[in-house]
């Protein structure tokens, strides 16, 4: 049972070694693990990322059988790559990538579309479009990398148009509507005078008192606008 690779082989963190035996017709091929069955594993060919020493043994249907020389796997930790999670933010607006470094490792961050590129672990990023950022982490004792990407989603600020616009006189007792644009999916709030007015979410609001009004409209991605 000539198995390859044999003898010693060290990977990093996440990468795969295929081990393979000739096929032979009718043959059973039992792989083990440390001594170990590996379990639903039958084909003359495997592929393995774990610790171990690994073997196979070659029954032929008359019985006979062989075992394998040996392969010794050692993996070496691989880098986090950590990036963040996935999120909106509001155009014009700065975010963050990424976290502080680690001692010993280099990074390398570019972009889709194209543009974007740093050897910082967390650089400050400005996009104006809908952007995924790619960051490459090596352990530089080692070799090993790890690639991981975020995608920030770039929303437009809503507009804020009110009507009526600028000084409005009414007699005593009277009222005014006032009503902004209407937005999909955006959030209204209208104030008097900087201060909520409790239930005043729609796109329009009935003004019955002196003072300034205003309407603060947000969307998705804490874009708003008053």
């Amino acid at each position: 049972a000539n198995m390859t690779p044999t003898g010693e082989k060290t990977i990093c963190e996440g990468d795969i070694v295929a081990l393979n035996v000739p096929s032979q017709t009718g043959v059973y091929y039992q792989w083990r693990r440390n001594g170990n069955i590996i379990f639903g594993l039958y084909n003359n060919t495997i592929n393995v990322k774990d610790n171990g020493i690994y073997s196979v043994i070659v029954t032929h249907p008359n019985g006979c059988f062989k075992i394998s020389d040996s392969l010794k796997l050692e993996t070496k930790p691989a880098p986090k790559a950590y990036t963040g999670k996935d999120t909106s933010i509001c155009a014009g607006n700065f975010i963050n990538l990424g976290k502080e470094e680690t001692e010993g490792n280099s990074y390398l961050w570019n972009s889709e579309p194209v543009g974007f590129s740093s050897d910082k672990s967390n650089p400050i990023v400005k996009p104006t479009i809908t952007t995924t950022y790619t960051l490459t982490e090596t352990i530089l004792n080692s070799g090993c990398t790890k690639s991981n990407s975020i995608i920030i989603t770039v929303n437009s600020a809503p507009t804020a148009i009110i009507n009526p616009v600028g000084n409005k006189n009414i007699c005593e007792g009277e009222n005014i509507l006032i009503k902004t644009n209407y937005q999909p999916f955006a959030i209204y709030q209208w104030k008097l005078d900087g201060k909520d007015i409790e239930n005043a979410t729609n796109t329009s609001y009935i003004a019955a008192q002196t003072g300034n009004y205003t309407v603060l409209v947000s969307v998705q991605g804490n874009c708003n606008t008053l």
